[in-house]
């Protein structure tokens, strides 16, 4: 919250009269969540590739055991559609947090 409540829209919205509360939840709240929502986004990315390890070490029966072990066994069909899943998972995931940032800062556009 401290980079956009430097920017001069803020300057603006106070000298106009805005209360504090409504220039921080409305103008300021907003701008920040941007970068945020898309490092959460990628983070998701992480927790999938995280599977594979985390679920090897504890012994949990999940998709990244199972990607774990059809690698061991050389199955390539299970390989590449479990790796295909995963990608889909991953652009649905980005497609969302695109969708979501458009939607919080109208000034992003899909061009």
């Amino acid at each position: 919250m401290a980079d956009p409540l430097q920017e001069d829209y803020i300057t603006a919205a106070y000298a106009k009269g805005i209360s504090r509360g409504k220039v921080y939840w409305k103008y300021a709240f907003k701008n920040a969540m941007v970068p945020i929502i898309t490092l959460v986004g990628m983070q998701i990315g992480t927790f999938l590739a995280g599977a594979v390890i985390v679920e090897t070490v504890f012994s949990w029966s999940g998709i990244g055991q199972l990607i774990n072990q059809a690698v061991g066994n050389r199955d390539y069909a299970l390989v590449q559609s479990l790796l295909l899943i995963s990608a889909a998972f991953f652009a649905i995931i980005n497609l969302i947090v695109d969708i979501t940032n458009s939607w919080i800062d109208p000034r992003m556009t899909f061009e």
